[in-house]
């Protein structure tokens, strides 16, 4: 964490400055933080010994007098940290508070470990937030071997709530366990600046095997999700989703590495379900069952028109059920979206070669510096033209994103910020008209999560 950094660089100032000591960030508010650097910078001069950005105030007789800092611009990018922290406060408190309870003061290791959809910045600033708790009850921190008590917290979530969980063994003693529930409220949202779309993620299924995709039954009452092997039948009881059924995938041949499939609502029965050489249907004799034959069946995209799918690979092949216009076929593609307008359909494909196609039925307009991943969906917010492509993309920190782009006039333009999620987007399906399936490799949490994407007009 950036304050434990900042104190690091300190203690190794301290052989060359005698009358240095950190300064104490860990648990500051952000206009803490701000009053209390305002006045100690103000007559500072460079630290030409610190590492690490550290910061350090040199004591006189009594008093602050000079303000040494090795890098003013870090010390202003930790406010943002401070107000991230400052946001998991009272959930924190509550937490430490009940652990207290058990551990009593003295020396107690934490482990925190993450398997909700926080990010590393919120999973950071909720352990800082939870150990400056603790420290207020006499806790000190300790490693395993010295500890007179162990803390293992586990920050998980369902689609209403956080749900922290913290299990605690005393010498000795029995385990116990103790819960903070944690109002989701709005996080997890994300807005541009002025008039633009809001997107809101809901995480709805996590397992270890490569989620494919999931569609929600009975208008959210039910779900099913797909993966290599099985498709999964859920409902939704007590605050969580509860196994119905698991209707097995067969299939003889063996998948390619970066497998898709999807799920599609039939019309006399539940299901039908696309995979790569292989096609399969709900039905219902009795029990519900899958039936599968080898087939490489077209997938269907949006506004009625299918695609053929390559089963060696993870791609479409171009070609198109029906004529887009005079456009008979497009170059090989990972996604495609279709934009209606007055009097005809603009379809957009993002194609193998990293570029984007605009399709209109009379020209192929080829964008080539679009900053969108493979995976693309169409939207309807109200917003801008009313349509807008909902488009993965990287951030700074390796992740993926998802951003809103409106197509007014052939050139797409951000209708919304990025809403990060903690891996690789591997698969996104458009969903109701104002809703998206998005699918994440977590891969620090080595398992695959299904999120639920809703966008409104931020107007």
């Amino acid at each position: 964490m950036a304050s434990y950094s900042l104190i690091a660089g300190v203690k190794a100032c301290d052989a060359h400055t005698p009358k240095c000591r950190p300064l104490p960030l860990v648990g500051m508010t952000k206009s803490a933080l701000e009053g209390l650097f305002s006045g100690w910078l103000r007559d500072s001069r460079p630290c030409r010994n610190c590492k690490d950005g550290a910061a350090l105030v040199r004591l006189g007789r009594g008093r602050s007098q000079h303000g040494l800092a090795c890098a003013v611009m870090l010390i202003f990018s930790l406010l943002g940290s401070a107000h991230a922290t400052s946001v998991w406060e009272d959930p924190a408190r509550e937490l430490a508070r009940k652990v207290a309870e058990s551990t009593g003061p003295g020396a107690v290791a934490v482990e925190v470990g993450n398997r909700s959809s926080l990010s590393k910045a919120d999973v950071a600033a909720v352990r800082t937030a939870l150990e400056g708790e603790l420290a207020k009850s006499g806790v000190h921190f300790a490693d395993r071997e010295r500890a007179e008590a162990v803390v293992v917290v586990t920050l998980s979530e369902n689609v209403r709530e956080y749900v922290w969980l913290a299990e605690i063994a005393v010498g000795k003693n029995e385990r116990s366990v103790v819960v903070v529930a944690v109002p989701r409220g709005e996080a997890g949202v994300v807005q541009a600046a002025g008039s633009g779309v809001v997107l809101r993620k809901q995480l709805l299924w996590t397992q270890e095997e490569a989620v494919l995709d999931a569609v929600m039954l009975d208008s959210g009452a039910h779900m099913a999700v797909l993966d290599g092997s099985r498709v999964t039948l859920l409902h939704w009881e007590k605050g969580k989703w509860q196994k119905d059924q698991e209707l097995p995938v067969q299939h003889g041949r063996a998948w390619p590495r970066d497998l898709r499939g999807r799920l599609v609502v039939g019309k006399d029965h539940l299901l039908d379900v696309y995979l790569p050489g292989a096609f399969c249907q709900t039905t219902q004799h009795g029990a519900m069952a899958l039936e599968c034959v080898a087939k490489d069946e077209a997938w269907p995209l949006d506004d009625g028109l299918r695609a053929g799918f390559d089963a060696e690979r993870n791609y479409f092949t171009g070609a198109i059920s029906s004529a887009v216009g005079k456009i008979t076929s497009v170059p090989a593609f990972y996604s495609a979206v279709a934009l209606p307008r007055e009097k005809y359909t603009l379809w957009v494909f993002a194609g193998v070669d990293g570029t984007v196609h605009a399709v209109d039925g009379m020209t192929d307009q080829v964008w080539h510096a679009v900053p969108w991943g493979s995976d693309a969906a169409a939207v309807h917010t109200g917003c801008g033209a009313g349509w807008q492509v909902a488009a993965s993309g990287k951030t700074d920190t390796g992740n993926d994103e998802l951003k809103v782009y409106d197509v007014p006039d052939r050139e797409p333009m951000a209708m919304s910020a990025g809403l990060s999620f903690p891996g690789r987007i591997t698969a996104l399906w458009a969903g109701l008209e104002s809703q998206a399936v998005a699918v994440v490799h977590n891969e620090e949490a080595s398992r695959y999560e299904a999120y639920r994407v809703l966008f409104t007009c931020g107007d």
